[in-house]
């Protein structure tokens, strides 16, 4: 009995090991398909031999162990009781106990699970809601690096980037083209020192240090930054004086301005950039909205942008008057010819390179979010088992308070009383566990608290949800039962 048992068990975990195969290789065929601008590297994973059979000699053993508890306990009590009560054995208090603890568990796993999965899937669309600063669509952006062989002094390379600008100008479709050295969302030019002479640094304590990044003149009205106070940058603004080899002007964002000079104008300040103490004073000629350089996540600790000039290798940026990636292949046509050696690379939209940006929690959402999916699955399945399996062995039991003149309201509140509880105390445990653990995750949530309510909330209100789905359809069951006939089974 207790082999046929075991192969039983087998047999039935030999079947979902081939279903669950089957469903992981269509998952993983989806995952290389359209996941990989969501997870890195996906091309690199092999669903082979190896693995296959690893996941089913783990099922198979969960089988053979987890079927050989009931198995022995169906095969060591006595034979009479058994046939005395006329119905299969359910086992004793404590293995029904044993039942609920383990579908208590589920709901306990399941819970944090989907915490963390409303966490991430909050914080996410408050990333998605951030103002970015600039205008993101039809831009097209590239980069090029002029060989130092070949570009050795500024009047060459100069004069490369105004043809390059000429040629570009020129294409069908092209509003506006700038160039810098750094571009949104990700990639500053630089982070440099610098000394303010209104409120100069103490001795011993250091400079601030923020994003500064070269531009030319066009670059505010090709990325769509808004000027909010002062003017632009524009030619009158040479990057170098001709003797003192040192800027003469700048832009600032309104973060660096409220930072520095909170509650008055940052138009007409100076400042020394470098830690350059004999260096003439740069000045601010105007603030311009906040872009942000290190990531959409990062606070914005303010931005100075200078004047781009020599620089051999520079970032361009296109605006179109359509589809930006249209002319891709012209605007690297035009880099070619002017010089082979060095061909526009890194080709992407404005959008695309926000969209890479929110690549990672955008992952790490659907994946916690996945598991959360699973989990919960799984738990609304263990407790529709164990319900329904509540209900057939107390078939007797039911139909007597029914014979005895009990409601089927009273039945269905036996039963749904019966799984809510186990299901209360899961998701008290997984809520205990959640806000214990949640607060290590702390670093990836974005405007958004470990401690959320809303996130705890919504996600004990959906395993309760349902929860109580699935403990109707056996209460709905037991509430259709006829009295007579199954006493007359008994």
């Amino acid at each position: 009995v207790l082999r046929y048992l075991l192969a039983e068990s087998v047999v039935l975990a030999t079947g979902a090991v081939t279903l669950g195969i089957l469903v992981a290789w269509a998952g993983m065929q989806l995952l290389q398909a359209q996941g990989a601008t969501y997870f890195p590297r996906t091309q690199e994973i092999r669903f082979d031999g190896p693995m296959i059979w690893l996941i089913a000699g783990l099922a198979i053993s969960s089988a053979l162990i987890f079927g050989l508890v009931p198995a022995l306990h169906a095969t060591g009590g006595p034979v009479d009781a058994s046939l005395r009560s006329g119905r299969t054995v359910a086992g004793g208090a404590g293995v029904r106990r044993l039942r609920r603890s383990l579908v208590a568990a589920q709901f306990a796993i399941a819970t944090p699970l989907l915490i963390v999965a409303a966490l991430l899937l909050t914080s996410l669309e408050r990333l998605r809601q951030v103002d970015l600063g600039f205008d993101a669509s039809q831009v097209l952006t590239g980069s090029v690096r002029l060989p130092g062989a070949l570009y050795s002094d500024n009047a060459r390379i100069n004069a490369f980037w105004e043809q390059l600008q000429r040629r570009a100008e020129a294409l069908p479709g092209v509003a506006a083209i700038a160039f810098a050295d750094g571009v949104p969302p990700n990639t500053a030019g630089q982070h440099n020192n610098f000394d303010l002479e209104q409120y100069p640094t103490q001795p011993g304590q250091s400079q601030p240090v923020t994003p500064w990044v070269a531009v030319t003149p066009e670059y505010v009205r090709t990325l769509g930054v808004t000027l909010l106070e002062g003017r632009l940058l524009d030619e009158r603004d040479p990057a170098r004086a001709a003797a003192a080899e040192s800027l003469l002007s700048v832009m600032v964002d309104r973060a660096w301005a409220r930072r520095f000079f909170p509650g008055e104008s940052a138009v007409g300040k100076r400042l020394r950039s470098g830690g350059c103490t004999t260096c003439p004073w740069t000045t601010v000629v105007g603030v311009v909205s906040d872009v942000k350089y290190d990531g959409i996540a990062q606070p914005n600790n303010g931005t100075v942008y200078t004047p781009l000039f020599g620089a051999p290798a520079r970032f361009l940026l296109v605006r179109t008057q359509g589809d930006p990636l249209t002319i891709a292949a012209s605007l690297q046509q035009a880099v070619r010819e002017l010089e082979p050696a060095a061909p526009l690379s890194n080709v992407a939209t404005m959008s695309a390179l926000v969209d890479q940006s929110l690549a990672r929690p955008q992952s790490l959402s659907l994946l916690v979010t996945s598991f959360a999916a699973v989990a919960l699955l799984l738990s609304v399945i263990g407790i529709y088992g164990v319900m329904g399996y509540y209900v057939q062995q107390h078939l007797k039991e039911i139909s007597i308070r029914l014979a005895l003149g009990g409601s089927q309201s009273d039945v269905a509140r036996l039963v749904l009383g019966q799984g809510l509880t186990v299901v209360g105390i899961g998701i008290a445990v997984g809520i205990a566990v959640a806000l214990g653990s949640t607060r290590l995750m702390s670093s990836l949530l974005f405007n958004v608290g470990a401690a959320d309510p809303w996130a705890y909330l919504s996600a004990g209100f959906l395993l309760f949800a349902v929860a109580v789905l699935a403990c109707a359809v056996p209460a709905f069951r037991a509430m259709r039962l006829q009295p007579a006939a199954v006493l007359r089974n008994e």
